[in-house]
């Protein structure tokens, strides 16, 4: 069941999100879904896309899936934690928050409705992956990102008045295209509450 907690305005440049991401892994308890009505679109652009992360992880190697299935990651959002610090944006979930550590999280997520396995990784907010060396951290979430946006796992929507987009955020990543310099677009996200993301190690064979 989806509950409401705000509706956030994202208005033209103002808050841009031009960058692969999964929305909120920063926090221990991701969001599930998104909605994104759309209120004011501009003539031309404006698009966003999407990434299946099931098809994603399904294409890996299996020694590459193998590898995945025992890693976890750490996310961490440096704004956010800093306006949690000044006292700004600090409520999450009904509760007050006064500082915002990283959040970790397994690498592959097993969907807790389909039991199928989505690559949990994203260029936004994860840091690098846990017990690992940083060079060959970056080195690997680089190969796994020019992975995860290969184009035939990428849909790219773009929006008319009064459509609605809705997402799964456990299986896909996304990225607001933008492309309307001078044009109006607005649209008004509305985010489901979720739950803690849980890897292969964590769930029966």
């Amino acid at each position: 069941m989806l509950e409401r907690k705000e509706v956030h305005s994202i208005e033209s440049g103002k808050d841009r999100t031009d960058f692969w991401h999964t929305d909120i892994t920063f926090m221990n308890r991701p969001a599930m879904a998104c909605m994104l009505p759309s209120v004011a679109v501009p003539a031309a652009g404006g698009d966003t896309m999407w990434s299946d992360t099931r098809a994603v992880y399904e294409a890996l190697a299996p020694s590459l899936q193998t590898l995945c299935d025992g890693l976890a990651a750490y996310h961490f959002e440096p704004h956010y934690a800093q306006a949690v610090a000044d006292g700004h944006g600090n409520v999450w979930e009904d509760k007050k928050l006064t500082r915002l550590l990283p959040a970790t999280h397994p690498v592959v997520r097993v969907h807790p409705e389909t039991g199928r396995k989505n690559l949990f990784v994203n260029p936004k907010f994860t840091l690098r992956i846990v017990d690992m060396p940083e060079a060959q951290s970056k080195g690997l979430l680089r190969l796994l990102y020019d992975h995860v946006t290969r184009p035939e796992f990428v849909v790219r929507y773009h929006g008319s008045l009064g459509t609605l987009a809705v997402w799964d955020n456990r299986a896909t990543m996304h990225f607001g295209i933008f492309h309307y310099e001078g044009e109006t677009r607005v649209m008004h996200r509305v985010t489901s509450r979720g739950d803690p993301p849980v890897g292969p190690a964590q769930t029966p064979d």
